[in-house]
C-alpha cells in the first residue's frame, strides 16, 4: 500500500510539473501560489513516504519533524517581525485559509530541499571508507546542494511573504541580503550535521537505496531543480542561476561516477 501511494504521488508530481508552464500563462498570483502548494504537497508527500520506506518509520519521521520544526519556526518568526508580511497587516483581503497555506508551502520547500540533498549525497559518499572524510564530504556537499536551491528560491519566498505582492503589487527584484544567505547557510549546515549524526547513531547510514526508488528520486529532484531554476531566472538571479547550473552539473557527474563505482563493487562481490 505504501509503495502504491508513493507511486501515485510520484506520477502526480510529474504530471503537475508538466502542466506548470500552461498554468503560468493564464494564472494570477493567488492561483499560481495555489498551484505551487499543490505541486509541493505532492512532492512533500513523496519525500516523506520515501524516507519512511528507506529508513525505519521513526527515523524517517524524525528527520521530517526536525526539518519542519527548525525551518517552519524561523519562517513564522520572520513573518511576525517583518512589517511587510501579510501576517502583520490589520486588514486582510484574501481568504484566511489561503494565508495558512503560504508558510506551510514554504515548510514543504525546506523539507524537499534538505531531504533530497541528504539522500542523494548520502548515496554519493557511501563509497568513502574513512568515516571522518565521509562525514565532512556529506555535510559540505549536502549543505551546498541545499544552499544552491536557497540562492534561487530566496527572492520568491520573500515576495510570497509580502502582503503587497499577494494583493497584486509589483514583484521586488532587489538582491537578498547576504545576512539572510549566511543565516540560512548556518541553519542548513547544522541540520545536515544533525541528520548525519542521527542516522549514523541509529545504525542506518549503510542502508542500500532501492534502485527504482532512487531513479524516481532523481526525477523528482530534476523537476524541482528545473522549477527552482525557472523561478531564479524570473527573479533575475542570473549569477545564482549560473552557480546553481554549475554546481548541479558537477553534482550529477559525481553522483553517476559514485553510483557506477558502487555497482562495480557489488558485481565484484557477487563474483567472489
Amino acid at each position: 500500500m505504501k509503495e502504491l501511494v508513493r507511486t501515485f504521488l510520484f506520477f502526480g508530481f510529474i504530471l503537475c510539473g508538466i502542466s506548470g508552464p500552461l498554468i503560468f500563462i493564464q494564472a494570477d498570483v493567488r492561483n499560481l501560489l495555489i498551484f505551487f502548494i499543490v505541486l509541493l504537497s505532492l512532492g512533500f508527500g513523496y519525500i516523506v513516504l520515501y524516507l519512511i520506506s528507506e529508513y525505519p518509520v521513526w527515523v524517517g519521521w524524525m528527520i521530517v519533524c526536525v526539518v519542519i520544526g527548525v525551518t517552519f519556526s524561523i519562517e513564522w518568526i520572520s513573518m511576525f517581525t517583518d512589517n511587510t508580511s501579510f501576517l502583520t497587516q490589520k486588514t486582510i483581503q484574501m481568504n484566511a485559509f489561503f494565508h495558512q497555506l503560504v508558510p506551510l508551502g514554504i515548510a514543504f520547500i525546506w523539507v524537499m530541499m534538505i531531504a533530497m540533498s541528504h539522500i542523494l549525497w548520502k548515496q554519493i559518499t557511501r563509497s568513502i571508507r574513512h568515516w571522518l572524510s565521509r562525514g565532512v564530504c556529506y555535510v559540505l556537499g549536502a549543505s551546498l546542494a541545499s544552499l544552491s536551491l536557497e540562492l534561487l528560491l530566496a527572492p520568491i519566498i520573500l515576495n510570497i511573504k509580502r502582503y503587497d505582492w499577494l494583493q497584486g503589487g509589483d514583484f521586488i527584484y532587489e538582491a537578498v541580503s547576504y545576512t539572510v544567505y549566511f543565516t540560512w547557510a548556518m541553519v542548513i549546515l547544522l541540520v545536515h550535521t544533525f541528520i548525519l549524526i542521527f542516522v549514523v547513531l541509529s545504525d542506518n547510514w549503510h542502508r542500500q537505496l532501492e534502485l527504482n526508488s532512487r531513479h524516481q528520486l532523481m526525477v523528482v529532484d530534476f523537476v524541482f531543480s528545473l522549477y527552482a531554476l525557472g523561478l531564479g531566472l524570473f527573479a533575475k538571479m542570473y549569477m545564482a542561476s549560473f552557480i546553481f547550473i554549475t554546481f548541479n552539473g558537477l553534482f550529477t557527474i559525481v553522483y553517476y561516477m559514485s553510483k557506477k563505482k558502487q555497482e562495480d563493487e557489488w558485481i565484484r562481490k557477487q563474483r567472489k
